[in-house]
């Protein structure tokens, strides 16, 4: 075994770190924690967000019957946080006022959830965006091909007025598209 008790490194902007092990017993396997601090959520997630500072954790591992194969294998899941960004494709007023296509921009004061990503797929979970009298809340999976499947539940308080959209997502990260589920 090779054990990597701390780490650290530098993408998107950000700072990682965390710890590792590397271990070849009975085929081949990696694994470890990992924190991320301060990403750029842009160069994380384009085309979805277009700004924000992002931080995570989370772990990881992979396993194979030889090295060249691990990476083929590889899995992540944990949680992140995405301080003051922008959702890029997305105005959610529009949506809220009957709209079925992407377009515009949300800015945001903070976006929460978890997240599962191999080679194949990535899924988000509980996830939660605050963008001041405005929330939201859903679920999206994104294939290989970065087309999105979810449901998102958006709505609008103030002491004027009140709305609320269920609404299935489909289409591309690119293009998203919006369905009323209600």
């Amino acid at each position: 075994d090779l054990t990597l008790s701390e780490f650290e490194g530098r993408a998107f902007d950000g700072r990682l770190s965390g710890n590792a092990r590397l271990s070849w017993r009975d085929g081949w396997s990696f694994e470890g924690e990992v924190a991320a601090k301060g990403m750029d959520a842009e160069k994380l997630a384009a085309p979805t967000l277009s700004s924000g500072r992002v931080d995570g954790k989370g772990v990881f591992g992979m396993k194979a019957p030889a090295p060249d194969k691990l990476m083929l294998t590889a899995r992540i899941e944990g949680s992140f946080n995405i301080q003051k960004g922008t959702v890029a494709n997305i105005d959610f007023t529009r949506l809220l006022q009957g709209s079925t296509v992407g377009g515009g921009s949300t800015l945001f004061s903070e976006m929460t959830g978890t997240f599962m990503a191999d080679l194949n797929r990535m899924q988000f979970r509980q996830l939660r965006l605050s963008a001041g009298l405005l929330g939201a809340t859903a679920t999206a999976d994104v294939d290989a091909q970065k087309n999105v499947t979810g449901r998102m539940q958006i709505e609008l308080r103030s002491q004027a007025a009140q709305a609320r959209a269920t609404l299935a997502i489909s289409g591309t990260l690119a293009e998203p598209q919006f369905r009323r589920s209600n």
